[in-house]
């Protein structure tokens, strides 16, 4: 049987380069179709590394909930009931919410000015997080370290700067190590505090700018310049944090309810301490996946019990950020792309494979004595079907793989051309080289199947009786 493949082969090569005249134009739709579905399949895996690496910056297994606002009712007297959880909810949720894996608050204090050494950061945010973070949520570093569980239990006036807090603070130089002053919220309760100042100044904290401005202007002119230089003074003396670590700058994309990039991290017991002991943001993380619909309703029957809200109650605690949700999302689509640009790349290549099939039935007619004359002769059906099988997907094969050259040279040129933001280089992984062989293979064995079973089953007299 090898002898007749190998004989078989030979004389199906030669066949083609006899008629590569008509097999050409054929031909050229197998090439173009081919470079088509590997340059498509590529940019999609570019646009899909894009996404999962905008979506890696924040971590893709956690859920940021908020306790909002707890539906009308008469037990609150026909008013909107605003809700906010304290240090104590966090054991509770420990306690009664088993599908929770990992959970961190979020205490945000987004008024509080913090100066450095180049300066103040300006639309940055503080927010007092626990250790526990990083295991929740992407929280690369770039300098130093985060924040432990000792720090945690000291309440240690440390701070974690992202990386537009770190350049407005200290621009180029040196980070780590160095001090920054946080001001605008109390620091009555934090060890080693700074000496209190007047009650004229202490006024101000929490204040709007125009509200101090207007405090400020109601003085009499004779105070009025040192009023302006209390208040100056109260956002230059505040509380003293030392600079401990520095995020890694790695987001493509600014989600503006997980973006760290204007956020300065402090432990949470600090954060409590330092401008409030309540919250209503906090990080969950399920035991798995699918168990994330089962954590968020534990989560609401612990906060439901605490604070008094029902379970349909669907507006006392809202999703902000699903990272799950946000993967399943990402994979689903570019599943969904594969398999509409899968079906593309079939029906281009069908249309080139069904043009070669033509061009070898027009041969199998043209040929018809010869092929009466070597049935008389002694060969037999299969080394008939082998020959014009091999002739039809060598043609396809071949054309295809001058269709991945050019496929190949089309990605590595789109690779050096300008993309746009957040939008990665095109990606010929092995991936895309088997689905795009593995269709031309299909289209191949499709269209050769049916000249060469017409050149087989032909029968020797009535093919002898052909002209020449």
């Amino acid at each position: 049987m090898i002898p007749t493949l190998l004989l078989s082969f030979r004389e199906a090569f030669a066949s083609i380069r006899r008629d590569g005249r008509r097999l050409v134009p054929m031909a050229l739709g197998i090439v173009c179709g081919m470079a088509f579905v590997m340059v498509l399949l590529a940019i999609a895996n570019g646009f899909e590394a894009s996404q999962r690496r905008a979506l890696g910056a924040y971590g893709d297994r956690f859920v940021l909930l908020r306790l909002n606002r707890a539906q009308l009712d008469r037990s609150a007297s026909g008013k909107e009931r605003r809700l906010m959880m304290d240090d104590r909810d966090v054991e509770r949720l420990r306690i009664g919410a088993p599908a929770i894996r990992r959970l961190s608050p979020m205490n945000v204090a987004y008024r509080a000015r913090i100066h450095g050494r180049s300066g103040a950061g300006a639309r940055v945010y503080i927010a007092g997080a626990l250790p526990e973070i990083t295991k929740i949520r992407t929280i690369p570093l770039a300098e130093g370290r985060f924040y432990d569980d000792l720090d945690e239990a000291a309440r240690r006036r440390v701070i974690v700067l992202g990386p537009v807090a770190r350049k407005q603070l200290f621009g180029t130089g040196p980070a780590v190590g160095q001090k920054v002053r946080v001001s605008g919220f109390s620091r009555s309760a934090i060890p080693g505090r700074e000496a209190s100042v007047s009650q004229e100044i202490a006024s101000f904290r929490g204040a709007s700018r125009r509200a101090k401005e207007l405090a400020v202007g109601a003085t009499t002119s004779s105070t009025d310049a040192r009023s302006r230089e209390s208040v100056e003074a109260l956002s230059i003396s505040g509380e003293p944090f030392e600079v401990i670590g520095v995020l890694k700058d790695i987001e493509t994309q600014k989600e503006s309810y997980v973006s760290v990039a204007r956020v300065a991290f402090i432990p949470f017991a600090t954060s409590t301490a330092v401008f409030d002991n309540r919250y209503n943001i906090i990080l969950v993380e399920p035991r798995s996946v699918e168990d994330k619909e089962l954590a968020i309703e534990q989560f609401r029957t612990v906060m439901g019990a605490r604070y008094g809200f029902g379970p349909a109650d669907r507006n006392a605690v809202l999703v902000y950020f699903d990272a799950i949700d946000r993967a399943r999302s990402v994979q689903a689509i570019f599943r969904g792309a594969r398999i509409f640009l899968a079906a593309v790349g079939v029906l281009i290549l069908a249309i080139g494979g069904i043009g070669v099939m033509n061009v070898v039935l027009v041969s199998v007619a043209s040929r018809t004595f010869e092929i009466g004359l070597r049935k008389a002769l002694g060969a037999t059906p299969f080394a008939i079907y082998t020959q014009f099988f091999f002739e039809t997907t060598l043609a396809c094969f071949l054309s295809g793989l001058l269709g991945f050259s050019l496929g190949a040279a089309g990605i590595a040129l789109l690779s050096k051309l300008p993309l746009p933001e957040n939008f990665s280089q095109p990606v010929l992984d092995m991936q895309t080289v088997l689905v795009s062989f593995g269709i031309l293979a299909g289209i191949a064995l499709a269209v050769g199947f049916y000249p060469a079973r017409r050149a087989a089953l032909l029968s020797p007299i009535d093919a002898l009786q052909a002209p020449a």
